[in-house]
C-alpha cells in the first residue's frame, strides 16, 4: 500500500469508526468549508491542554510560559520555544532562517497591512540613476486577490500619493491586463530627484473564489522582465498571499522566492487560530524597502525618551531622512510590537507536529494529492448531474479549456429545468437543515465574482440600487446570482462527504420529470385593482416563541409595529439569543398579554409565570441582544425560565430598550409580515398531491382549514389577509402569490397605510413544528399527527414556486394621497385610529410595470 491509500485508509478510519474520538464532532456532520478554516484532531487540543498544566522539570516538560519580554527562566524557556516555531514553520516550507524571517501576527490580513503600512515605495538614494528620476513607483494587485489585499490601496493612497496603482486581469492568451485606478484623494506631492522607486505586486497563491492556481514562476519573471504594459523597470517586489494555498498544497520556497508571503495558520491546522505570519526574505534591498515604519511599542525599541524626539529602535537606525534603518535580517525584532501570543505559538508547535504525524512525515505534499482526488471525484459527479430535460443542473465556474490548476475548491450555482438559476441562499438554507456546512456569496473576493457572474460592468450599480450587501439575503438581482455557492476539501474530507452532498443536490434540486406546478393556463383576468380582508393577526411577544393570536383588534405603534411585537427576547449567559434553529422548546412557550391589566402570562405546558408589565424596573440594568440594547426583566423570570428550559445555566428575559432610532422591537427584517390565505391554499394543494393516497384520503376527511392555519403557523405572520375577487367563482379559483407583486396596501377607513419592503425569503426555520403535533377530526374524533407536512416545508416550497419566498414585509407609512370616500372625514389624530381590526377590508397597489394576470390554478 502506498503512502497515499494509507493515508485515506487512516482517515477513514478515523473518521468513520465507532472507537475514534479524533473527529467525533463531525459524526452526522458533513463539513464542506475548508477554506474558510480547517478543522482540528481532538488530539491536538488534548495534547495543548496537557502540554499547558503538566510541568515537570525532572522529566524535561515545561508548561510554565511566560511573556518573552521578561528576563526570567520561563520567560527564556518561551524565547527558545518560539524561535523553535519558527524554523519549524521555515522548514515546512522548504527553507531555513538563513533566507527567511517570520514575523508573527494575528493573521495573514495583518500581515498584508504591516507590509504595505512599512514598504517604502520612494527610496531616497544619493547613488541613484539619474535616468530613474522621472519614474514613478507602482502598486499592483490581480482581480482574483482577496478583499484584504484590495483595501490596502486606500493605505497607499494615503502615504504615497504619487504612487499609481493598478488592478491586473489576465487576458485570454494569459498575458496581462493593467487598468489604473486613480487615487481618489487627489493629493499629489512633490517627488525627490534622489529617489529609487519601489514597485510593489500581490497576487494570490490561490483564488480562494474557486481555488485556480497561479503559476508561481511569475515571480522571477516578473522582477526580471517587469509587468506588461509597463515599462521596463526595476524593484519589483513580490509579496504572495498564500492563505488559501498553503492550506493544501505544498509551498516550496527552495524553488520560488518571493520576497514576502503571508499565511494563517488556522486555514492550515485548523488550531490555533489567532496566530498568522508575514514571512520575509533577508536580502538587503527588502532591509531598504521596509522603512517607513512609524509605530514602535514593548518589545521593538531599546530604549526612547518621553519629553524628547529621541528613538533607538531595536535591530536598526534611524537614517538622516528619519526613516529606520534595519540592520541585520532579524525583521521580528523590529516588527514584533508588543507581546506576541505566545500560548497560542505553542499551540502551533504542537500542530505542526501533530500534522506531520498525521502525515507520516510526508507533510502537506501528501494532503495535495489526497484532495486533488476528492475534488476530480466531485467535478465528476456534480457535471453528471441534469434534469430530465437535459439542462445541467450545476454551473461551475472554471475556465474550460485552459491549462490552468485548481486546489481542492469548487464554486458554482444552480438552475433549474428552465435554466433558470436557484438562489444560494435556499440551498445555504437547505444545506444547513442537512447538517452540511458549506459558503455562499463572494467569500470575500468581489472581483473574481465579476468575473464568473458576468455582471462587472454593472455589479457596484446593482448592489447600489437594489440595497445588496455582503451576506444580506438577496441572492438574485434580475434573475442573475449575486454570488456562488462554495465547496472545498481539506485533509479530513472523506467521500463519504462528497456522495452525502451529491444526493442532497439530487433529492432538493434536480427534476427528474416535467412538473406542472402552481398554474397551468386557464381563463385569464387582468386584475387592475385587488381588495383583501384581514381574517387573522399575530403578535410574538417574546422573539422565537409562540404567537399570541389577535380576537378582534390590537393597536399599532405610530411608524413602528403591533404594540408588544417582539418587544422580549431571550438570550443565554453569554448574551447570544435564544433562537429555534438551535433550541426548539421555545415553541412551547406561550406569552399572552392582557392589555386591561398590563400583564404577561408565560406557559411552558403546566407551568406559568405573570410578569407585570406596568413594574418600573431599573433601567440601569441593560443587556444586549445582537447589538440592540434590552431591559432586563430580573431574576424571578430568568430563574423560571431556565428551569422550565432546563438550561445547565441561566437565561435572562430582555425587553426593549428606548433607542435613537426609536426601534420598538427585536423583529429582524421589518415591522410587520403578511401572508394571504389563498397562497397557504394553494400550497396545502400541492403539498396533498405529493402524498400516497392512504395519507392523502385520511387528511381529505380533515376541515382544510385547520390544514392551512397549521401551515400558516409555520411561516409566523403578522397579519394574514384573503384576497376578494370581484366576480364569483369556484372553490377552486384561487389567486396565489399575487401579494408578491404589491407595492402599497391601505387599510380602508385609516390614515396609515404600508408599503412592501420585500418579499421573504424562507429558511430552515419554517421546517420546525410551530403546533402542536395533532388535530382533532370533529367526525370521527380521532388525532392526526401533520408534523409531516413540516419536515420538508422549505424543500416542497421551492418545488412549488421555483424559490423560497413566502409572505411580504411591511412598513407603515402615512398614505396623504388617500382619496377613499370613507375616509375622507378621518380625524387626523393617529391615536384615534391606532388599531387594526380583523375584518378590516384593505385596497392594494401593484409595483409599476407589473402585469397581473389571474389563473385558474388545476392539480
Amino acid at each position: 500500500m502506498n503512502s497515499l491509500e494509507e493515508y485515506k485508509t487512516q482517515i477513514e478510519k478515523l473518521r468513520l469508526s465507532d472507537e475514534s474520538n479524533e473527529f467525533s464532532y463531525l459524526k452526522n456532520q458533513i463539513y464542506l468549508d475548508y477554506a474558510a478554516n480547517s478543522i482540528y484532531p481532538s488530539s491536538l487540543i488534548k495534547e495543548y491542554y496537557e502540554r499547558l498544566i503538566n510541568h515537570d522539570e525532572s522529566s524535561g516538560s515545561w508548561a510554565l510560559f511566560s511573556n518573552p519580554h521578561s528576563q526570567s527562566q520561563s520567560s527564556q524557556y518561551t524565547n527558545y520555544l518560539i524561535d523553535s516555531t519558527r524554523q519549524k514553520i521555515l522548514k515546512m516550507f522548504n527553507t531555513d532562517i538563513n533566507e527567511y524571517d517570520v514575523i508573527f501576527l494575528q493573521n495573514a490580513t495583518q500581515g498584508l497591512k504591516l507590509l504595505v503600512e512599512s514598504f517604502n515605495f520612494e527610496n531616497e538614494n544619493e547613488t541613484h540613476n539619474l535616468s530613474e528620476n522621472n519614474s514613478e513607483s507602482y502598486f499592483a494587485y490581480l482581480n482574483d486577490n482577496h478583499t484584504s489585499v484590495i483595501g490596502l490601496r486606500e493605505i497607499v493612497w494615503q502615504k504615497s500619493p504619487n504612487t499609481k496603482t493598478f488592478c491586473i486581469s489576465e487576458n485570454p492568451d494569459s498575458s496581462f491586463h493593467l487598468k489604473f485606478i486613480e487615487n481618489p484623494h487627489k493629493k499629489i506631492v512633490e517627488k525627490n530627484r534622489n529617489s529609487t522607486m519601489n514597485n510593489l505586486l500581490i497576487i494570490p497563491a490561490q483564488s480562494n473564489f474557486n481555488g485556480r492556481k497561479y503559476d508561481l514562476a511569475l515571480i522571477d519573471s516578473i522582477k526580471k522582465n517587469g509587468l506588461d504594459q509597463l515599462p521596463e523597470k526595476r524593484n519589483y517586489f513580490i509579496c504572495v498571499d498564500t492563505a488559501s494555498f498553503t492550506s493544501t498544497s505544498y509551498l516550496n520556497l527552495d524553488l520560488y522566492k518571493p520576497d514576502f508571503l503571508v499565511v494563517s495558520f488556522y486555514k492550515i491546522f485548523g488550531f490555533p487560530t489567532g496566530i498568522g505570519a508575514l514571512i520575509v526574505r533577508k536580502t538587503n534591498e527588502i532591509k531598504n524597502c521596509l522603512n517607513c515604519k512609524k509605530y514602535f511599542g514593548g518589545g521593538t525599541v531599546s530604549v526612547a525618551l518621553i519629553d524628547d524626539n529621541k528613538v533607538c529602535m531595536k535591530n536598526c537606525t534611524i537614517n538622516k531622512n528619519g526613516n529606520y534603518q534595519i540592520k541585520n535580517n532579524s525583521f521580528h525584532e523590529f516588527f514584533e510590537d508588543g507581546t506576541i501570543s505566545y500560548l497560542q505559538i505553542v499551540g502551533l508547535s504542537l500542530a505542526i507536529d501533530k500534522f506531520n504525524k498525521l502525515t507520516f512525515k510526508i507533510g502537506i505534499s501528501l494532503i495535495e494529492k489526497y484532495v486533488l482526488d476528492l475534488t476530480d471525484y466531485t467535478l465528476e459527479k456534480l457535471n453528471k448531474l441534469e434534469h430530465f430535460n437535459g439542462q445541467n443542473l450545476v454551473e461551475i465556474y472554471r475556465k474550460e479549456n485552459v491549462d490552468f490548476k485548481y486546489g481542492p475548491i469548487v464554486a458554482f450555482n444552480l438552475k433549474n429545468s428552465k435554466g433558470k438559476y436557484i438562489g444560494y441562499n435556499l440551498v445555504n438554507s437547505l444545506a444547513q437543515e442537512n447538517r452540511i456546512h458549506l459558503r455562499t456569496g463572494c467569500f470575500c473576493n468581489i472581483g473574481a465574482c465579476q468575473m464568473f457572474l458576468n455582471n462587472a460592468e454593472k455589479f457596484f450599480e446593482n448592489f447600489e440600487q437594489h440595497g445588496h450587501k455582503c451576506g444580506d439575503h438577496i441572492d438574485l438581482i434580475d434573475g442573475k446570482p449575486t454570488g456562488a455557492i462554495r465547496i472545498s476539501f481539506g485533509y479530513a474530507s472523506i467521500k463519504q462527504d462528497i456522495d452525502y452532498f451529491i444526493n442532497f443536490l439530487i433529492e432538493n434540486f434536480l427534476e427528474t420529470k416535467e412538473e406542472i406546478l402552481k398554474f397551468k393556463l386557464g381563463n385569464n383576468l387582468l386584475i387592475e385593482k385587488q381588495f383583501f380582508k384581514i381574517t387573522d393577526m399575530f403578535i410574538y411577544p417574546v422573539k422565537s416563541c409562540r404567537p399570541m393570536r389577535i380576537e378582534n383588534s390590537w393597536p399599532i405603534i405610530k411608524d413602528s409595529g403591533f404594540k408588544y411585537d417582539r418587544s422580549f427576547i431571550i438570550i443565554d449567559n453569554n448574551g447570544i439569543p435564544l433562537i429555534q434553529k438551535r433550541f426548539p422548546n421555545l415553541t412551547k412557550l406561550q406569552p399572552i398579554i392582557n392589555l386591561h391589566t398590563q400583564k404577561m402570562i408565560l406557559k411552558f405546558e403546566n407551568k406559568v409565570f405573570e410578569l407585570d408589565l406596568k413594574d418600573d424596573l431599573d433601567k440601569k440594568n441593560i443587556l444586549y441582544a445582537n447589538k440592540i440594547a434590552g431591559y432586563d426583566q430580573g431574576d424571578d423570570v430568568s430563574e423560571w425560565l431556565s428551569s422550565v428550559f432546563n438550561l445547565a445555566s441561566k437565561c435572562r428575559l430582555l425587553k426593549i430598550a428606548e433607542n435613537k432610532e426609536n426601534q420598538n422591537s427585536f423583529a429582524n427584517k421589518a415591522d410587520y409580515l403578511l401572508i394571504s390565505k389563498n397562497s397557504v391554499s394553494n400550497l396545502r394543494k400541492f403539498l396533498l398531491e405529493s402524498l400516497d393516497e392512504n395519507l392523502k384520503n385520511k387528511l381529505d376527511e380533515l376541515d382544510s382549514k385547520k390544514i392551512d392555519d397549521f401551515l400558516l403557523q409555520q411561516f409566523r405572520p403578522n397579519i394574514i389577509v384573503e384576497i376578494l375577487n370581484e366576480q364569483k367563482s369556484s372553490d377552486d379559483f384561487q389567486t396565489p402569490f399575487f401579494e408578491e407583486s404589491w407595492s402599497q396596501i391601505r387599510v380602508m377607513n385609516k390614515k396609515f397605510s404600508f408599503k412592501i419592503v420585500d418579499n421573504c425569503t424562507r429558511c430552515q426555520m419554517i421546517n420546525i413544528n410551530q403546533n402542536s403535533n395533532y388535530l382533532d377530526d370533529e367526525n370521527n374524533n380521532v388525532k392526526t399527527d401533520l408534523s409531516f407536512l413540516c419536515s420538508s416545508l422549505l424543500k416542497q416550497l421551492y418545488k412549488l414556486k421555483s424559490n423560497s419566498m413566502f409572505g411580504i414585509y411591511l412598513t407603515q407609512f402615512v398614505d396623504k394621497e388617500c382619496s377613499d370616500e370613507k375616509s375622507e372625514n378621518y380625524i387626523r389624530d393617529f391615536n384615534s385610529f391606532d388599531k387594526i381590526n380583523i375584518g378590516d377590508v384593505g385596497i392594494t397597489k401593484f409595483k409599476a410595470n407589473e402585469k397581473i394576470v389571474s389563473e385558474k390554478a388545476n392539480f
